[in-house]
């Protein structure tokens, strides 16, 4: 026979009889047609037989496969030895539903795919990952339930909106997969894809991080699941603290919008995160105790803390303070506008987050006590020791707090303060890049 006459030009024929198959191959040698019938003993492995004549191969191999389907070992060619190796794999193979061929097919790629390793233990680690007694939770839903939760606790519309924005439009889009599908080299790939800044990096792990804390807690993923080994927040390169100077200050509010009068100087003088002016109702603010309650779900650390209210600062809310009501009750872009014209009308360029960093300069020198400032800033001893210490001097301080309208409702610039450190910027590193004011 011609190769060119073999029945599949040169491929393998397959037989297959139930769940077992055999391959005859054309095998020539020395000018002479040749057959090989190769097939899987699933006690021994990989067998061959060689025949002269393609129908003879064709027939052995049809013998196999059916010897093999019906457990006939005497007609499959099996020795004594082989026929009870062969009845043991059938035998522990029984429970599982798979035949001895496909068994012994799977483990062999699997062996090749593992380069020789533990197949048990390839198994376990998989296991681990992927428990068969937890429920099959798409991500969407898994993120869907996550948002739900922190809306029904309480949480803030700009935090939700921000895991809407992450976690919803973000990583389940990117990952429309069941939850024990999801790998930490999927959690990386994803993270690395989005743009922005490592401020950005680190909020979108945070993000991904409380979403597989909830998980857990729902036992949609195993307790022990690492689905973030190996990956890690990353580093900002930083920049420069920017503050204003009690005359900036003054001029600021001075044209300032008469709304926004009292976000602006809540922010600069008891030093309270713009979110925070943001949730914050007048009933929280206590003129006569001197003092601003920011309640724990308010708060960005979730603990409630009494935050400041120096005698200028009062002075600036006592003539527009209510029993009740947002002390600002616009949308937020509306707040940022309204500062930006403030400082447009006063020839400055607004610095993002300055309100926040000058307050905690000015009092950490007015106070010179880090600890007390960290609890009224809600902030950490060690990032206010390493980033606000020494900023500027007592004096420049006093000038700051001192900065006041001189009639209800209005404002004039203080009587040239002393001035704040050189460009009005410290050579200190921000930590987590900028943000809103």
């Amino acid at each position: 026979m011609k190769k060119g006459r073999f029945p599949t030009k040169g491929r393998p024929v397959v037989v297959t009889v139930g769940a077992f198959s055999a391959r005859v191959y054309w095998t020539p040698s020395k000018g002479y047609d040749g057959f090989t019938l190769s097939w899987i003993d699933p006690a021994k492995g990989r067998r061959r037989e060689t025949f002269a004549a393609f129908a003879e191969a064709k027939r052995r191999a049809e013998q196999v496969a059916t010897a093999l389907v019906n457990g006939d070992t005497t007609a499959a060619g099996f020795s004594g030895t082989d026929r009870a190796r062969f009845a043991a794999v059938v035998e522990t193979l029984r429970p599982t539903g798979v035949t001895a061929e496909i068994a012994a097919a799977q483990f062999a790629e699997a062996h090749a795919i593992l380069g020789g390793r533990s197949i048990i233990d390839a198994a376990r680690e998989f296991a681990s990952r992927h428990r068969l007694d937890l429920p099959a939770v798409a991500v969407a839903d898994a993120v869907a339930a996550f948002i739900a939760d922190r809306v029904k606790a309480g949480a803030s519309s700009r935090y939700v909106g921000d895991l809407r924005s992450r976690l919803l439009h973000g990583f389940a889009a990117s990952n429309a997969v069941n939850l024990g599908d999801v790998t930490p080299n999927r959690i990386r790939a994803w993270l690395e894809a989005e743009p922005g800044s490592p401020r950005n990096h680190n909020n979108n792990f945070a993000a991904v991080r409380s979403l597989i804390r909830f998980c857990v807690a729902r036992r949609w993923l195993a307790r022990d699941c690492d689905l973030l080994e190996g990956i890690s927040k990353r580093k900002s390169a930083g920049g420069t603290i920017e503050i204003w100077t009690p005359a900036e200050m003054a001029a600021l509010l001075a044209h300032c919008p008469e709304a926004a009068i009292p976000a602006l100087a809540i922010s600069a003088f008891s030093g309270m995160r713009n979110a925070e002016v943001l949730r914050l109702d007048w009933s929280e603010v206590h003129l006569a105790d001197g003092h601003i309650v920011v309640p724990a779900l308010k708060a960005k650390t979730a603990s409630r803390r009494l935050a400041p209210c120096p005698p200028n600062l009062a002075q600036w809310l006592t003539p527009r303070a209510k029993t009740s009501g947002p002390i600002w009750g616009q949308y937020e872009t509306r707040l940022h506008d309204a500062y930006r014209a403030a400082a447009k009308g006063a020839g400055l360029e607004w610095r993002d987050n300055a309100l926040r960093h000058s307050f905690i300069s000015y009092r950490v020198a007015a106070v010179e006590d880090v600890a007390k400032v960290a609890l009224e800033a809600g902030n950490s001893p060690q990032m206010i020791f390493a980033n606000y210490r020494a900023l500027v001097k007592p004096t420049q301080a006093a000038a700051w707090f001192a900065v006041a309208p001189s009639a209800p409702g209005n404002v004039t610039p203080m009587p040239k303060p002393e001035a704040a450190p050189a460009d009005r910027i410290s050579s200190h590193p921000v930590r987590g890049g900028k943000a809103r004011p």
